[in-house]
């Protein structure tokens, strides 16, 4: 009795070890749950932006740290102080800052236009909000909705091509909203170049881009942009490389994002 007594003390002892390891094994698990979510790298990647009538804002942060950010605020003195800026960016997720190094800017300086000025490095407060559907830059001053580009046409997505100061990049978002942002180097005047943004449509069975354009800030006619405002533009546009590639009108362009 006293040997049945002791084995079935000693049973006991076991499975009450076994429930305590079981415990801490779970506890250590949701630990390590814990760590990995609050050590996740934060990515500021994609494109953001708000829209409310003719006013717009929208940001793009490309992979290869290059920034793109289009804006016309109505509530500005002159609509010069509109337009876009080009540049690079590196975004310090440790601190929650965000610098932009600005290289093209089509709007008037000063004045708080846009992002800041060519030549000056500028900083921001930057946290992504609501499991990273919002970008809150300057302490809350712009936030931004995170643009989903949801292939609902091979043409979707941001298309782009560089060379030294010369750029193009086309982005056909899944609203059927587009921007076209261009610094032509062969044009007569440099205001022929900036920003155009508009509704675009795409047949594919006739491999066209119709757009329709409701804000330019560029120079009009003298084949200026995609085209002219309040005329809708129909150029060919052609897919291939498995379309990653897209030529329209002839010019070439390659899938950034």
């Amino acid at each position: 009795m006293i040997f049945t007594s002791h084995y079935k003390n000693e049973i006991m002892k076991s499975k009450i070890f076994g429930i305590i390891c079981a415990l801490l094994f779970l506890v250590s698990a949701c630990g390590k749950d814990e760590d990995t979510d609050n050590n996740e790298v934060v990515s500021v990647v994609g494109m953001w932006g708000t829209q409310s009538g003719e006013e717009f804002s929208y940001l793009t942060l490309l992979s290869n740290n290059t920034f793109m950010y289009a804006e016309n605020d109505l509530s500005v003195s002159s609509s010069q102080e509109n337009g876009l800026e080009l540049g690079s960016y590196t975004f310090d997720s440790s601190k929650g800052e965000i610098t932009f190094n600005i290289a093209y800017d089509d709007n008037a300086p000063g004045d708080d236009s846009g992002i800041g000025d060519i030549g000056t490095p500028v900083t921001f407060n930057a946290s992504v909000l609501v499991g990273s559907t919002r970008l809150s830059l300057a302490d809350g001053d712009l936030i931004l909705d995170k643009i989903e580009l949801i292939a609902t046409s091979p043409v979707i997505g941001i298309w782009g091509m560089e060379n030294g100061d010369e750029f193009y990049y086309l982005t056909l978002l899944s609203d059927n909203t587009f921007l076209f942002a261009e610094n032509d180097l062969t044009v007569t005047s440099s205001a022929e170049n900036g920003l155009e943004v508009g509704t675009f449509a795409y047949d594919p069975s006739k491999e066209e881009l119709i757009f329709d354009i409701e804000y330019d800030d560029n120079a009009p006619d003298e084949d200026s942009g995609v085209g002219d405002a309040g005329a809708s533009i129909t150029l060919d546009a052609v897919l291939s490389n498995e379309n990653k590639t897209l030529t329209i009108a002839g010019l070439i362009l390659s899938k950034a994002l």
